[in-house]
This record gives structure tokens, C-alpha cells and sequence, in this order.
């Protein structure tokens, strides 16, 4: 008895392994965090900029008001979040690292279908409640309004030096890709406004067309 009463309290490895595997505090953290980053973007695109508490979050995120509170103190804050997780995705999504092809318009159009893609994601049209809700918002307006600026004037540099390499000169190359990244934009955009467009060719063959375009005149 006496035997057996000891062995049932002896650490076995698989203890020690299983208390050992136990998360951090630090690791706890990060978990809460990304888990209201999580919540915070699938209530924007559900019910909107406007209708997204930190209450719905909370509820959404399954945790308490408090422990939401404890890794954010505002709305504004978890926004500011959401914005830099957004960013850190999109980037991983375009990495050039994920291109094919070595020719130089191929290489183009690759990269053109990914930014497709990462538009179609609901992060970006989570995004876009945010971007649309800065005018309102003063206090999110501050919170996320420079972080948008660095991030706009850094993203989507290696769409224009693709298509430089096909040739075209800078200042086209420029032009170009502001238009191109702009009609991409507005596609996703019907989406967030719920345009029903009908008897239209589809969103990805408009886009695919324009493409075509833009290589054939630059």
C-alpha cells in the first residue's frame, strides 16, 4: 500500500514533459492577444466598424471584458493591432519568394493574382471598416492613422519594380501600378458594399484582362 501510495505520487517523465510543455506567461499573452485580434477582425466584417465593441469582442474572443482590457485598454488600441497583424500577413502572403516564373511579365501577372487573393481575404475587408472609420473616429484616427501611412508608403514597392523590369520606364511603371492596385481595391470594395453586379464578367477575368493591358502599352 505504502508502495503503491508512492509510486502515484512519483514524477514520471511524462509528467515532467507535460509540465514543462506549459505555456509561458509571456506565451499566455500572446495567445490572449492574438486571440482578440482574431475576434476584433471577424466582428468587423460581420456587423461592422460602428457595431464592434470591445464587448463583442470579448464575447466573440470567449473571454471575460477584463482579461480583453488587461492586453488592450481601448478600442482604438486592439484596432491599432489589427492593423499591424494585417500587415504582417499581407506581407508574408506577397512575398516575391512565392513567384515561379523568371520572366518578367509572368513574374507580373503572378504577383497581380496575389494581391487578388490577399484582397479576398477577410482581413483586408476588416481592413477597410477601419481605413473607412478614421474620418468619424478621432481617437482611432490617431491610433491608426500614421502606422496606415508607413505601411501604405512601403507596400506593394515590388509591384513596381517588376514591372520596371519588363522594361517599362519608372515613371510609367508607377502610374501603372497605382492603377492597377487601385482597380483591385475597388473590386474588393464591391464586396464590403455589397454591389449584386450581374450580367458582368467576373471580378478575376476584368482583372486579368486589365493586366494584359497594362504589359501590352507599358
Amino acid at each position: 500500500m505504502c508502495g503503491r501510495k508512492q509510486e502515484e505520487g512519483m514524477m514520471t517523465p511524462a509528467t515532467v514533459k507535460r509540465k514543462a510543455a506549459r505555456p509561458t506567461q509571456a506565451e499566455r499573452t500572446a495567445i490572449s492577444r492574438d486571440k482578440v485580434i482574431v475576434a476584433a477582425i471577424r466582428c468587423l466584417v460581420s456587423v461592422g466598424y460602428a457595431a464592434t465593441s470591445i464587448t463583442l469582442i470579448a464575447s466573440t474572443a470567449k473571454m471575460s471584458i477584463g482579461r480583453v482590457q488587461h492586453q488592450f485598454s481601448t478600442k482604438a488600441e486592439i484596432m491599432a493591432a489589427v492593423i499591424e497583424s494585417i500587415h504582417e500577413t499581407n506581407n508574408d502572403h506577397l512575398s516575391l519568394r512565392k513567384l515561379h516564373s523568371d520572366e518578367p511579365q509572368a513574374r507580373v501577372i503572378e504577383y497581380i493574382k496575389l494581391i487578388q487573393e490577399t484582397f479576398e481575404h477577410d482581413h483586408v475587408l476588416a481592413a477597410f471598416e477601419i481605413r473607412m472609420a478614421m474620418k468619424g473616429d478621432s481617437e482611432l484616427a490617431a491610433a491608426v492613422g500614421p502606422q496606415l501611412k508607413r505601411f501604405d508608403a512601403k507596400s506593394f514597392q515590388d509591384l513596381e519594380e517588376l514591372l520596371v523590369a519588363t522594361s517599362m520606364p519608372r515613371k510609367t511603371a508607377h502610374t501603372w501600378m497605382r492603377l492597377l492596385l487601385a482597380t483591385t481595391r475597388g473590386l474588393a470594395l464591391e464586396r464590403v458594399a455589397s454591389y449584386s453586379i450581374t450580367n458582368r464578367i467576373n471580378a478575376r477575368q476584368s482583372l486579368e484582362m486589365f493586366i494584359n493591358l497594362v504589359l501590352e502599352r507599358g
